[in-house]
């Protein structure tokens, strides 16, 4: 199998398990405090795994292309945070915004730390 493919396998693998954990196991509570879900009991995973697919083809084109790992890495956590702090931060209202933005950027950041370790062991 094509390295492309063990890249787009091993982020799918580690982003929709790892965020499934994250918001619907670990910190579900919080996000509820927060109100900043709507969703989060019956959460449709379908269009978070279909996002994830797109996301990974883009990264598992891309991290090939980067000749610096730590480059990547800086580059994931920028746009993990773009989209799932800063955009979901100016759509939502949630009880704390502080609140939401400190979590949401330890997720971005233990996700990027897991998928850059992911591709640079691939």
């Amino acid at each position: 199998m094509p390295t492309f493919y063990f890249y787009l396998l091993g982020y799918l693998v580690i982003s929709f398990s790892f965020g499934a954990i994250w918001h619907v196991v670990l910190f579900k509570e919080y996000y509820k405090k927060l109100a900043i879900y709507s969703n989060i009991e019956n959460p449709r995973f379908a269009f978070g795994f279909s996002s994830m697919v797109l996301q990974g083809i883009v990264l598992a084109y891309v991290y090939p292309l980067v000749q610096n790992p730590w480059l990547f890495a800086l580059g994931l956590f920028m746009l993990l945070t773009s989209f799932t702090v800063f955009a979901e931060a100016g759509k939502q209202n949630a009880t704390s915004l502080s609140g939401f933005v400190i979590i949401q950027v330890a997720f971005s950041a233990v996700q990027t730390i897991l998928v850059s370790l992911a591709f640079w062991l691939i």
